[in-house]
């Protein structure tokens, strides 16, 4: 184990490598001068030359991607001139909240979607398997701004249950994991109900049932730790989308995650900050693969890491 995550690590570099270079030169791409923006409209081509050789922009591009990445080796994100504060420190401030709402989320959908399948799986085709995944199917389709957006205005402006928007108060927290776990509480549902349905005519799971074991023992015992598997792929890669797709979802409701910052970033041309985002998400998203690689070997004693 311990050289499979060793070579897991290394294979990071480049992945990430890879990940940071195609941001460098797709923002690049988009219109829009960044030292005009911080500038001001009005401001004298003079004023915007100074901040562009400040920001370091009327360098070749190729060798300002050499500074980048020099810039990346020492640890330094970049300073962003927008905010007026190191990119790290800004990160750091609202990093937190993105992935409290992120692990509230996942866990929301864990909690709910696992048993939701389970119980489609040992009543197929019945009505609480037709209500289930009719649910589940709405869960998958509905957009999250949409939801999010119905949300507020049923619980926060008529019934006054939860705050609008912001991160005031556990209860602040309740409508935006809702939102942002309601599609992966769909697919974990799905996902675990297929699996537990072949799972369930196993010839082990016949062989429980004809030792007599209790069903309860047999579905929780001998089922669902094998249905679990593939679930647990799925429920990784979701993790991952939460982190990322989190940025809808903290707009609409104001969060003050690293997603909402991404969208300020990438209005105000604010190179560095976007930039630096884009390594954060990356290594997170790096660190949840390797972490449900784990999990694998921790459910499935039969899975063996060279």
């Amino acid at each position: 184990m311990s050289r499979y995550l060793i070579r897991r690590v290394l294979l990071f570099i480049p992945t990430l490598w890879v990940a940071i270079s195609l941001v460098f030169i797709l923002f690049r791409l988009v219109p829009g001068d960044p030292a005009r923006l911080i500038a001001g409209e009005m401001a004298p081509e003079s004023v915007v030359e100074t901040f562009r050789a400040q920001m370091g922009l009327d360098q070749p591009l190729p060798r300002q991607y050499v500074q980048y990445m020099g810039q990346l080796l020492t640890g330094d994100l970049g300073y962003s001139k927008v905010f007026q504060q190191n990119a790290t420190d800004q990160i750091l401030e609202r990093l937190p909240a993105t992935l409290l709402l992120a692990l509230a989320a996942m866990c929301l959908a864990v909690i709910i979607g696992v048993p939701a399948g389970v119980l489609s799986a040992i009543r197929p085709y019945s009505w609480l398997d037709y209500a289930t995944m009719a649910l589940a199917v709405g869960g998958v389709s509905l957009p999250g701004f949409w939801l999010g957006l119905m949300l507020i205005i049923g619980f926060s402006v008529y019934l006054g249950l939860f705050p609008v928007a912001g991160f005031n108060g556990p209860a602040a927290i309740v409508l935006p994991a809702v939102t942002l776990s309601a599609h992966q509480m769909a697919i974990i549902a799905r996902m675990t109900r297929s699996t537990m349905l072949g799972v369930l005519g196993e010839d082990y799971v016949r062989t429980a049932r004809a030792k007599g074991l209790r069903e309860q023992a047999i579905t929780i015992g001998h089922a669902l730790r094998n249905a679990l598997i593939p679930t647990t792929t799925v429920a990784g890669l979701q993790l991952g989308y939460l982190l990322g797709g989190s940025v809808v979802i903290e707009t609409v409701f104001a969060w003050p995650g690293i997603g909402r910052l991404l969208i300020s970033s990438i209005e105000m041309r604010d190179y560095p900050m976007v930039q630096a985002i884009a390594v954060v998400y990356g290594i997170l998203m790096l660190a949840v693969n390797l972490l449900v690689d784990i999990l694998y070997a921790a459910l499935d004693p039969r899975v063996q890491y060279d």
